[in-house]
């Protein structure tokens, strides 16, 4: 629970775990606990929750009506496991289990335990000679046997059935990067290569459908990471392993961490497999006694450090209190605690240490007595085939948890495999383009293998997440879906669903039907075949109804099948319905398609992952330079302005190389300058009928460049022509425009992708064309014309560009970049101009989680400008310049110098660029305003720090709205349009929207997340950092303190950023060393604000209000201008 909703029980009056275990549902407690907007719980749930974990506390077992395990029916909706038998086949179940070495982020162990048994493992206990229960180190199966008189099954022991497989790190890592990555590469692909023998010899049949359970989802991320680490087929054939087949309709693994925590209340708060199996299921008992070596051995004994010891004997009196020195010692008791909290444990680095003899010397006379102990029990594990023993345990216990679950969801496919075409996992040579196919397979199949699990929960317990929204009376009209929001039933306020709720106008969302009771979960047949995926086009809090407009599609790899509803005009569809977050992705599959059609494409051999192969490009005559470098120091700008020597450089040197990086931090003229680099290019290379392409990750980039490139054109036409250049007829063009009115005006011919032969043919006569558009725009345009032969006439080999420019391409995946890059003519050239420093990516793993170089391999889920930065910096290979250049700008024409000098340090620490810009106003002093709030908006000083005491805050933030409207009233006449305000959240963002709906579209025109705000900018810039509550930080400092998200949120401005946080998001400090990294920014605003100008009270909360002292912005100003 969070701190957050603590403190709402707390106000209530609910104190204790006692209070909330009887708390009266319908009492005015509830009543007053379920209006706040902070609560964000199910207090159902809650209480039955609280009821079983009394359980093992004091005097928990006198009650005959509680369970140290107990079902929620009403809770865990549809399971994620499938049953044993399918199709009268029996299932081959693969209970895996994944070891990590934390300290060098890598895999330490795998095991794996294979059966297809309908028996149950059954960790027997006998009686001993004295009449004690004890644990049975030979672990056998139970199996019934048949029915006694009174109809009672009656079972039978037998031998465990099944295969073991243990595969571990036997020596130290070296610390030699390469030489680390072919021992994990080894241990992976051993084991998995074994794997399949083992699967083939408990098979016993041609074919069979396979299944593997984990503990935890961070397991299955761990392994997919390995793979990929270390080889791209590797993965691929992991890929196949899992069974990821065409469609998206299967769980490719089951989680027995989620199905537990949803399913049942446990008398342990912790969930980690060691909590979970040490507690009695229903009679079921498992234990960690095994025979080693000819002794019994219990390893939960051995393992007790890190692993077992959550739990430990403490004394207490017959009044249940601690027992003191005053105590009587005839009636103190021990009684077992939970002491430490235990939700996922991977094997303690300490032991992989112990193992590999690298520890101290626990006799050495300098070691403090503790730290000694501590030694000896990690050397335990050195002795032999302890590891081994355990690493089996682990897995017999999945086995254990999984078959104890007697939920079993018969709509689970699986489809059988042919055993004798499982992957042999014997690597051949790694291919770019097959290894980002096979990232964009798996990533999607886990993403929606996560999205079905999350959703197969009830909706009322989904509801709360603001991630789903409950709709009902769900009517089609005009290719139009209408649904009203209902909370019958919910126990949540229209208030709180709105204030938490992450869906929003122009979401891509799941409509999928449900049952009318809220406690019912909904099936999978429900949420995969029975819906739609949806565009949100208005959401009406007021009136409570919702507009939808469905997107047919049928089932594939990356979508699953949607209805339009377009034949069943003013019907009603659904009573009931859920909306969700959709997981289809529309984009991938066409860029699969055309990486499989275009492995053997020049581009994939210049990009191979081991040795690449670009060619060098042919440098332009001396004479030519020279005459384009006259081009672009005599080209006049707007505002009088003039290019900077780092623009210039940059755009001569790109016509020295075939692919050109281009680094451009916040304000310093990216777009500008990639622009007139794409002129520059045409007028050095191109010729008429030549086909430019012009691409980024949104619409928003794509337009931003295109219409700069316009609004530029005639200037570069004049300036050219003034200078006696051979000057080419350009056309401009933009292909499936999101937004037309954008190009009323300009000189920018629209057309769609389908059909556009016409169009295309049309343009290109006689101009040098250049098309703009997103990857999915791009990609539909070539298809379409590559199946003419009105075009394939004029390109026989298919459709080919003559220069790629990439603009914001640290934001688009490296896949979908290839696919385009494969457009490229062999003599071709690329441009990518970005900020590796800004956004990248979103994608479904947590890929980069890692400390060390890039590896030599392609990663796949890195952004395009990362893996043309790796490949150039980390290759075996030395790549010249003329195949790779990279260049940077350094002078911020945008930013104020106060927050120029912000975020000077991130660029000066991490790529050696020293940010540059305008100096500091003189009359900075002079300007000084009085007064409190009036001292923001209208102030001269250009950053401000605005703390609050509030700390129960995670996804939205009700003070915080409450300060930015104290901003904005004390702004006076505010020009229209000239205040942006930035989130991290969108349940933030949906709650600002909301509260400030009299300032928006108005002073405020843009209130948004981080991410839809990379490449605009505002003359006043508001930060809302949303979250204070401690643990929320902790759980998620990687995405609230990223360093690239606070980057983009703190550079959007042109006049002044305001800063609003709480003092626990300010004053966090992360425990892992590469997270206080990522919080560089935020140390920083800290360190420079640091004069407090006043203090307020807003809603009972504290806030005060810091900037940058006069005396340091005049001392700035000196520096620049020394410098």
């Amino acid at each position: 629970m969070t701190a957050e909703c603590l403190g709402v029980l707390h106000k209530a009056g609910v104190k204790n775990l006692d209070d909330l275990s009887e708390l009266d549902l319908e009492g005015t407690q509830a009543i007053e606990i379920q209006k706040d907007t902070s609560f964000t719980e199910n207090l159902e749930l809650l209480k039955l929750k609280a009821k079983t974990r009394k359980r093992t506390l004091p005097d928990g077992n006198y009650n005959p009506d509680t369970y140290e395990v107990e079902a929620l029916p009403k809770y865990s909706g549809q399971s994620q496991l499938p049953e044993h038998i399918i199709n009268g086949e029996s299932l081959i179940r693969v209970y895996l289990s994944v070891e990590y070495d934390y300290v060098e982020n890598r895999i330490g162990a795998l095991a794996a335990h294979v059966t297809k048994s309908q028996g149950k493992l059954d960790p027997k206990f006998d009686k001993n000679e004295n009449g004690k229960w004890q644990p049975d180190p030979k672990i056998k199966e139970y199996i019934e046997a048949g029915k006694d008189e009174n109809n009672q099954p009656i079972y039978q022991d037998k031998e465990l059935e099944g295969e073991d497989l243990i595969e571990f790190q036997t020596s130290a890592w070296t610390g030699e990067y390469k030489e680390d990555n072919g021992s994990e590469k080894q241990l992976i692909q051993g084991f998995l290569s074994k794997l399949v023998g083992k699967i083939a010899k408990v098979a016993r049949t041609e074919e069979a459908p396979i299944h593997f359970y984990v503990w935890s989802r961070q397991e299955m991320t761990q392994l997919v990471e390995g793979c990929s680490r270390v080889s791209s087929q590797l993965l691929s054939n992991l890929r196949e392993l899992l069974g990821c087949r065409e469609s998206l309709e299967q769980l490719i693994y089951s989680c027995l961490y989620d199905e537990v925590d949803r399913r049942y209340a446990l008398g342990w708060t912790g969930r980690d497999l060691a909590v979970v199996t040490s507690l009695k299921w229903f009679g079921r008992r498992y234990h960690w006694r095994r025979e080693i070596n000819g002794k019994n051995i219990n390893l939960d004994q051995v393992f007790s450090q890190d692993i077992f010891d959550f739990k430990t004997n403490l004394e207490i009196d017959s009044n249940n209190q601690w027992a003191t020195s005053k105590s009587n010692p005839d009636k103190i008791r021990k009684h077992q605690f939970e002491v430490r909290l235990r939700y996922f444990n991977s094997f303690s680095a300490a032991y992989w240490r112990a193992y590999w003899r690298k520890l101290p010397n626990p006799n050495d006379p300098n070691l403090q007595a503790k730290l000694k102990k501590s030694i000896e029990r990690y050397n335990e594990a050195k002795k032999p085939n302890y590891l081994e023993e355990y690493f089996r345990a682990r897995t017999h216990a999945i086995r254990w948890v999984e078959e104890g679950i007697r939920f079993k969801n018969p709509e689970i496919i699986k489809e059988p495999l042919i055993i004798a075409n499982l992957p042999d996992f014997n690597l051949g040579v790694d291919n770019a383009a097959q290894a980002a196919i096979d990232f964009l397979r798996l990533d999607q199949h886990v993403k929606v293998t996560d999205w079905i699990t999350n959703n197969l929960v009830p909706p009322i317990y989904r509801i709360s997440s603001g991630r789903t929204i409950s709709v009902r009376n769900i009517k089609s009209d005009n290719n139009r879906l209408t649904a009203e929001i209902n909370l019958d039933g919910y126990s949540i306020t229209p208030e709180l669903l709105q204030a938490n709720c992450t869906i929003d106008e122009g979401s891509f969302v799941r409509l999928s039907p449900c049952s009318e009771n809220p406690h019912k979960g909904q099936t999978i047949n429900q949420l995969l075949r029975g819906g739609s995926t949806c565009i949100v086009n208005e959401i009406n809090w007021e009136t409570k109804l919702i507009e939808l407009s469905p997107i047919f599609s049928q089932s594939d790899r990356y979508k699953l099948f949607s209805n339009s509803y377009s034949n069943r005009n003013q019907e009603q569809i659904f009573t009931n319905a859920t909306l969700d977050e959709s997981p289809s992705d529309f984009i991938a599959g066409k860029v699969d398609e055309k990486l499989q059609n275009t492995q053997g494409n020049h581009v994939c051999r210049w990009l191979a992952p081991e040795n690449p192969q670009i060619p060098p490009q042919i440098i332009p005559l001396e004479h030519d330079l020279k005459k384009h470098q006259n081009f672009l120091n005599s080209l006049p700008l707007a505002n009088n302005k003039k290019l900077d020597d780092k623009q210039i450089e940059a755009i001569i040197n790109g016509l020295k190389t075939r692919i050109q990086l281009l680094q451009g931090p916040p304000g310093t003229g990216k777009t500008e300058t990639t622009a007139i680099a794409t002129f520059l290019r045409i007028l050095a290379r191109s010729s008429p009928g030549d086909i430019i392409l012009i691409t980024a990750h949104t619409h928003q980039a794509v337009d931003e460049l295109l219409l700069r490139l316009d609004n530029l054109l005639p200037i570069l036409n004049q300036n050219a022509t003034n200078l006696n250049f051979n000057l080419p007829s350009i056309q401009l063009s933009r292909v499936d425009p999101k937004n037309n009115e954008d190009f009323h005006n300009k000189n920018v011919n629209l057309f769609s992708s389908k059909p556009c032969v016409s169009d295309v043919n049309r343009m290109r006569k006689n101009n040098i064309l250049v098309i703009g558009g997103t990857t999915n725009g791009i990609l539909k345009m070539v298809n379409e014309l590559n199946q003419r032969k009105k075009f394939s006439k004029d390109y026989p080999q298919g459709f080919k560009t003559t220069t790629l420019i990439v603009d914001e391409a640290s934001m688009m995946v490296f896949p979908h970049f290839l696919a385009l890059a494969t457009l490229v003519k062999n003599d071709g050239e690329i441009m990518l101009a970005g900020d590796h420093r800004q956004l990248t990516p979103i994608i479904t793993h947590d890929w980069e989680n890692e400390d060390r170089p890039p590896v030599v391999s392609y990663h796949p889920y890195v952004s395009a400008y990362q893996a043309i930065q790796n490949l150039k910096e980390n290759s075996d290979t030395q790549i010249p310049d003329e195949a790779i250049l990279c260049s940077a700008l350094n002078f911020s024409f945008r930013l104020p110098p106060v927050i120029r000098e912000l975020i000077a340090r991130l660029y000066s620490k991490l790529d050696n660029i020293q940010l540059r810009g305008k100096e500091t106003d003189k009359n900075i002093e002079k300007k000084e305003i009085n007064g409190t709030w009036e001292k923001l908006l209208p102030g001269n000083r250009g950053l401000y720090l605005v703390l609050h005491s509030e700390r129960k805050s995670r996804r939205s933030n009700q003070i915080e709205v409450e300060i930015i409207k104290q901003i904005i009233d004390g702004g006076g006449e505010i020009p229209d349009g000239s205040i942006g305000i930035v989130t991290p959240h969108r349940a933030q963002r949906t709650l600002l929207k909301t509260e400030l709906a009299d300032y928006y579209e108005n002073a405020i025109d843009v209130i948004d997340t981080v991410e839809k705000f990379q490449g605009g900018e505002r003359p006043n810039i508001i930060v809302s950092a949303t979250a204070s509550d401690q643990s929320a930080i902790s759980k998620n400092v990687e995405f609230i303190l990223n360093l690239n998200r606070s980057n983009v949120a703190f550079s959007r401005v042109k006049e002044r950023l305001i800063v609003v946080c709480s003092k626990t998001l300010l004053d966090y400090i992360p425990a892992e060393f590469e997270h206080y990294e990522e919080t560089m920014l935020w140390k920083s605003l800290r360190s420079q604000c640091s004069e407090l100008i006043f203090t307020e009270t807003v809603n009972e909360h504290k806030v005060e209000v810091f900037t940058p002292p006069l005396a340091q912005i005049s001392k700035n100003l000196n520096e620049q201008q020394t410098l």
